[in-house]
């Protein structure tokens, strides 16, 4: 019984080297490693290109500055060693 056990382990060990050895369909990428499908080869032309891309807008909409201007004020406060997590005031 501790014999089939042994084999049994053996054979599950082997069993990924088993699988790659099986997925070799001869086939050389000089380009990549990994083999890449039509649709991802397109993707990656098109956003190499920039065909996708959306065109650059000159000025911000009002909101999104006044939230930029928040944002980078918000950098200009010291940051508290201790916070109260209770009423949310700094120790």
């Amino acid at each position: 019984m501790k014999k089939m056990g042994w084999i049994a382990a053996v054979m599950t060990a082997m069993l990924p080297a088993v699988a790659i050895a099986g997925t070799d369909d001869g086939s050389k990428n000089i380009d990549h490693e990994i083999p890449l499908g039509n649709r991802t080869r397109a993707y990656l032309e098109r956003q190499r290109t920039g065909a996708e891309a959306s065109e650059g807008h000159g000025l911000t909409p009002p909101a999104e500055r006044r939230a930029r201007k928040r944002y980078l004020k918000s950098f200009e406060h010291p940051i508290p060693d201790l916070f109260d997590t209770k009423d949310g005031k700094e120790k």
